[in-house]
Formats: structure tokens, sequence, C-alpha cells
């Protein structure tokens, strides 16, 4: 027999809120469902529930197969945008089963957050999908693997050559056998050193092949502050604060759809920082200073094609050369996520890849919507009153329903 107890936390109102309407919603009632869901995040977030060992066994075997499986307690602690230290609280009174308390209480211990608030995390991290969507994120990673290794074995797979289409290649076995040797982070020179032994190969584009290989295949990016460092993705996040990772990585290492993203979020940027909420952005500028130069004009005008959209960010190729043009009001009525993640890089970012070093020469390619090109400097004369310059993210209509936060406060358990 179950032996529950009342939590008795103060937990912030509007997740509390939020997951009560999320339990009504999946289960059409609250009556004989709210106390098994609570339960249920909590014994996710502390590892004790029936599906824990699954998680896992794939992270064993997604670190066989060379890549680096997701922290999970850095997620059940990520994603928290707003400050909970002012933010409403409810004393909740769900009742749980006292072991599943317990073992929660034992890892919230360890944060610098009241349980109220890692209860909350909690609550969070299981709406969004909890434990069954890291499971499937992380065995999407290694399906491909697996089943190129299985056609491996089938007696009629040909010749094992460099760039077999079939099963995994030669390239890719050495790939994983390098992943295999490297820890959490490593710095370049261990890196090459690795790459030289494992996969037998000294010739700078070899070692640069193997290098993009095995950095994509871990997760990894150089560290901001020492580029000689190899870090996962996470750990940069961290350290470049609101940058976009399709931003501060080298387009050499973006692919396609990352490629388009970052066009997305550059002009989108550049027009959330005028008054007017307006720009417009001419294929060279777009070339040079939003893609490093490293694609063509072709392709450039191909990426800010595919970047364009129904309304909000539209490309006019009546012009020479064609330019990509931004409406943010527009934007938001047609694709409200993207307008939220472009203002978020606005805010927390002091500069773009549309201005600061390369502002000198925005003038000869930001035109009004009209089409009248206009010097950098003069361009707030052209506005609509400040709509978007000065507009706060947290006002923007649908965003309020994600806030969430978490500041320290009295950690005191009135059960």
């Amino acid at each position: 027999m179950y032996d529950h107890t009342p939590l008795d936390w103060l937990v912030p109102s509007e997740e509390w809120d939020r997951f009560c309407r999320f339990v009504e919603e999946e289960n059409g009632s609250l009556d004989g469902y709210l106390g098994d869901e609570a339960e249920q995040a909590m014994a996710e977030y502390a590892d004790t529930d029936e599906y824990a060992s699954v998680e896992e066994r794939v992270d064993q075997l997604v670190t066989a197969a060379g890549r680096r499986p997701e922290d999970g307690f850095k997620e059940k602690n990520s994603g928290l945008l707003e400050d909970w230290a002012d933010a409403d609280k409810t004393r909740v009174t769900v009742k749980i089963e006292r072991e599943v308390k317990a073992k929660f209480r034992e890892v919230a211990k360890d944060s610098d957050q009241p349980f109220g608030v890692e209860f909350a995390r909690a609550l969070r991290t299981y709406r969004d999908g909890g434990r069954s969507e890291r499971v499937e994120r992380k065995l999407d990673r290694v399906l491909d693997d697996a089943e190129r290794l299985l056609s491996d074995l089938q007696p009629d797979n040909g010749e094992d050559t460099e760039d077999s289409s079939e099963g995994l290649s030669l390239a890719e076995r050495k790939t994983i056998a390098i992943c295999d040797e490297l820890g959490e982070q490593f710095t370049d020179d261990e890196l090459v050193d690795t790459i030289e032994r494992v996969a037998e190969v000294s010739s700078d584009p070899s070692i640069e092949k193997y290098r993009g290989r095995v950095v994509d295949r871990l997760g990894m990016e150089r560290h901001p502050n020492a580029d000689h460092l190899w870090v996962p993705h996470e750990v940069a996040d961290d350290l470049t604060g609101g940058e976009p990772r399709v931003v501060r990585q080298p387009v050499e290492r973006l692919d396609r759809e990352e490629r388009v993203r970052r066009i997305q979020l550059a002009v989108g940027r550049a027009a959330a920082e005028r008054e007017s909420g307006q720009v417009r952005v001419q294929t060279p500028a777009v070339q040079e200073q939003v893609l490093d130069g490293d694609v063509s004009r072709s392709s450039t005008l191909s990426l800010m094609r595919a970047a364009s959209l129904s309304a909000g960010i539209e490309v006019d190729d009546e012009t020479s050369p064609a330019a990509v043009v931004v409406d943010i009001a527009m934007l938001e009525e047609v694709d409200l996520e993207l307008t939220q993640e472009i203002l978020l890089y606005r805010d927390e970012t002091e500069t773009g890849l549309l201005d600061g070093p390369t502002a000198s020469t925005m003038g000869d390619y930001i035109e009004t919507p009209g089409g009248r090109q206009m010097p950098a400097e003069n361009e707030r004369a052209y506005s609509d009153g400040g709509s978007y310059r000065n507009r706060s993210l947290s006002r923007m209509p649908g965003f309020g329903d994600d806030e969430d936060g978490g500041a320290p406060e009295s950690r005191g358990d009135g059960s």
C-alpha cells in the first residue's frame, strides 16, 4: 500500500496553473490524475521512475556510436527565461508517494533553488515530453547508424571503400573510433593527434575532413574564449549568453537549414533594431556579412529565397541586386516563434551580424521598404513610432504563456 504525503510547497503560480491545464487536457479531468502526474514528474526528475534504466542503456548505445549523450540534469535546469524571485506563488498540497518525495528532495537539495521552484522545473520538463521525449531524440541520433551497421553484415554489401554508400563507410567507422577516444572536452592538438593515429592520415585536408566529422558527431564547437579548446554546444551556450548557435558557428559547419535560419535571425535582428521594425538588406550584405563570404552569390540568393515566408520576410528579386525585406510586425502574425527568437537575440546581445564592426558599410545595403536608399546613420528618421525598437520580448502576445524562472528563496518545506 502506498504511503502518500502532501508537498506543502510554494510553487510559481503560472507554472502550476499550466501543469493543471496540461493534466486536464491529457486526461479529461484533474480528479484522480493530478497527483499521479505530479508524482511521475518528480520521479523522472529524480531518476527513480521505471524507465530511468532504459535511458541509461540508451545513453550507453549513444556513446558506443561515438556520440555524446545529452546532459539530462542540465536539461532539467535549462530553458527558464524569467526570474521567479518576484513571481506569485501558490501553496501546493497535492499528495505524493512519500518515497518519491524523499528521493526528489535528495536530488533537489543540490540546487540553490527552493524545492517549490525545482518542483516547477520538474513539471515543465514533464510537460515538454520528459524522459520519453529525450529517449526518442537519442534513439533518432543512432538509428541511422544502427541500420547502416547492420547492412554491413550482409554478404552482398560490396567492397569496403572510403566512400561506400551502403552501410557505414570506412571513414565513418574511423570517425566513431576517434570519438570513442575523446573526452567531454579536448584540445585541438589532442583531436589532431587522435585523428592521425586512429584514421592513419596526415595531410591537412584529411585532418580537416575528420575534424569536421568528429565535432559534428559529438556536438562540439570551439570555446568562445579559447579557440584551441573544443567544448559541448551546451557549454558554449552558457558562455555566449543569447547568441544563437547558428549565428556563432562558422558558416562552413552549418547545413542548409541552419544557414537559412542564420539569415532569418540576422536580417530579423537588423529590423528589430530599427524604430520602424522594417529593413531591406541586399544580396551583397547577406553574402559578406551574414554568410561571411563563404557562399557564392547564386547560393546566397537561393538561401535568401528559402528564408522567405508568406509575409514578414520576403525576397524582392525585381531589383538588382535582389534584397530580403523584413517587416517584424507582419512576421509576428505568421511566425510568432521566430519573432520571439529574433527579439531574444536582439535583447541579449550587443551586436548582430549586420551591425557592430560593419556598421559603416550598412548604408550601402539598407533601404526603406519602399526601396529608397537610406544611410544607416539616418535610419531612425524612418519610423512608425518605435513600435519594435523599444518593444520588450515579455510583452509579445503569447509569450507570457511560457513564463518560467528560478530565483533563490526560503527552502522551507511545510510537510
